[in-house]
């Protein structure tokens, strides 16, 4: 269990939250949907640790959390393969990122620039890098913009498995509203503080998530970048294993 109590962040005497207080049970998904400004990153950093804030922050035990960024935030001066990105990663590795590029359908990207990827195939790489350390708590920052069709919903069937069978904790930074009412256990609607929030059901309807989301009712644009379905079997045997492992601990 995750709570915020209370919490404000100002920037150089500007609010970027004021008085926001939620809590991120295990088991559940939690999506954060607000315009652009509204301090859904900021959000997001004091979830993490990584911003100065007044208020609490209650961690229920030691959680280890997995990151997705909007963007890497790498030196594209300096020559980096899919492969080396992996590998520098800082924590402690418990899933090997070769058989995750496999899971994901990107083991051939291996040797690959990682400055030449497209959208997509970063969006895959930074998530596989957020599994490497087996984390708790999976946060992930709009990671739906650089999808397909396909994409979405390997994630969303990954989020499912996530939450619902490991009963880990998902926590979600969306403009997308298909995926926040069709996935989501709990929705925050953020603009500097909680305008509203509640399940996806109760909040149908409702004229600031429309407004959050920035769009009517779904309407899937085409696409023209594909990827590889990810191998979901693979997937639940790695993580369900290590699942089964925990408990014997």
């Amino acid at each position: 269990m995750i709570q915020l109590k209370n919490i404000s962040v100002a920037h150089q005497g500007r609010p970027i939250l004021k008085n926001v207080s939620a809590q991120f049970p295990k088991g559940t998904l939690t999506t954060i949907v607000g315009p652009n400004g509204s301090g859904k990153t900021t959000l997001v950093q004091v979830l993490l640790g990584q911003v100065s804030f007044r208020g609490e922050r209650h961690l229920s035990e030691k959680i280890h959390f997995g990151y997705v960024p909007q963007k890497a935030q790498v030196n594209r001066e300096m020559p980096l393969t899919v492969k080396g990105f992996l590998e520098a990663f800082g924590g402690k590795i418990v899933h090997n990122p070769l058989e995750l590029l496999k899971i994901f359908g990107l083991e051939k990207l291996q040797h690959a620039s990682f400055h030449d990827l497209s959208g997509g195939e970063v969006q895959r790489v930074l998530f596989i890098r957020a599994l490497m350390g087996n984390p708790d708590v999976l946060v992930l920052d709009e990671v739906m913009a650089g999808l397909d069709l396909q994409g979405e919903e390997d994630l969303n069937q990954i989020l499912q498995f996530w939450t619902k069978t490991l009963k880990r904790t998902g926590i979600l930074v969306s403009h997308d509203l298909h995926t926040v009412l069709k996935t989501s256990d709990h929705v925050i609607c953020l603009q500097e503080h909680i305008c509203c929030e509640g399940t996806p059901e109760t909040l149908q309807g409702n004229s600031f998530l429309a407004k959050a989301g920035g769009a009517a009712p779904y309407k899937h644009e085409h696409r023209h970048e594909h990827h590889p379905k990810v191998c979901f079997d693979r997937f639940e045997n790695q993580f369900g294993d290590q699942k089964r492992k925990k408990a014997h601990v």
